[in-house]
């Protein structure tokens, strides 16, 4: 949540020194809290399955300290590095370029920010869904698909593939083709999951989610988790982002 702020406040003050700040930061959570796949023995929630490498634990440290892969955790960290990675190739051009030549330089912030998202989007795509839809803790089939998880990462996935079709933002950090369409089907395989099976409800309830007033009820919540609500709406925004720009396979829907 920082982060994004940092990088807008870095740019309309003018001042580079934020905006590097806000990939640092990013990126300092990235080494903190990736979770630990090296143990040859993998016993979840302490260490987890190689297929989750990249993904990130949810609390580490004396209070409240939650080693497992919580799924809308991931999404809003994809989600807040997606933004400060928008932020960063939009903002003016003298503000990085040519001013460090180290890590801190636009080349070398914009590929670590891309491939910290990357490595977000492809652990969650490794791991087992739940019925089309992220499990609540992505790597444990104890938990149900939910909602909030799901519809945030596939607006990430729909974000990057547009930010990289537009030419020349991401530089060398550009998607292959062959990439922008892995990530667009996988989006556009969650945002289907949501018009079917009853997943929007006539009253436009998202549903199942996670209970927002108990972190730990297995039970499905079906009376509309608000963060849940605001995520499918950021989802299909991005998606229809995405068939604004005219990306190859992101097509409007025929009624």
């Amino acid at each position: 949540m920082a982060p994004p702020f940092l990088a807008y406040y870095g740019v309309a003050t003018n001042n580079a020194s934020l905006l590097e700040e806000a990939v640092n930061q990013c990126l300092l959570y990235r080494e903190i809290l990736q979770a630990n796949t090296t143990a040859s023995t993998a016993s979840p929630p302490i260490t987890h399955p190689l297929l989750a490498f990249g993904l990130w634990t949810h609390i580490l440290g004396p209070v409240n300290n939650d080693p497992g892969i919580w799924s809308t955790g991931n999404a809003w960290a994809a989600a807040g590095m997606m933004r400060v990675l928008a932020t960063l190739v939009k903002a003016p051009a003298h503000l990085l370029q040519d001013r460090h030549h180290d890590t801190t330089s636009l080349k070398h912030a914009t590929a670590n920010l891309v491939s910290a998202i990357r490595e977000i989007l492809d652990g969650s795509m490794r791991v087992q869904a739940d019925s089309g839809l992220l499990r609540n803790y992505l790597d444990d089939p104890t938990w149900f698909g939910e909602t909030s998880g799901s519809a945030l990462l596939a607006s990430v996935a729909y974000r990057l593939v547009t930010l990289s079709s537009a030419s020349s933002l991401l530089g060398v950090s550009k998607l292959s083709k062959p990439d922008q369409q892995k990530y667009l089907n996988w989006a556009e395989d969650i945002r289907k999951t949501f018009g079917s099976d009853g997943h929007i409800t006539s009253d436009g309830i998202a549903t199942p989610a996670v209970n927002p007033l108990g972190w730990g009820d297995r039970e499905e919540f079906t009376n509309g988790s608000p963060e849940g609500q605001n995520f499918v709406i950021l989802m299909y925004a991005a998606w229809r982002d995405c068939v604004k720009a005219q990306v190859q396979g992101c097509k409007a829907v025929s009624w």
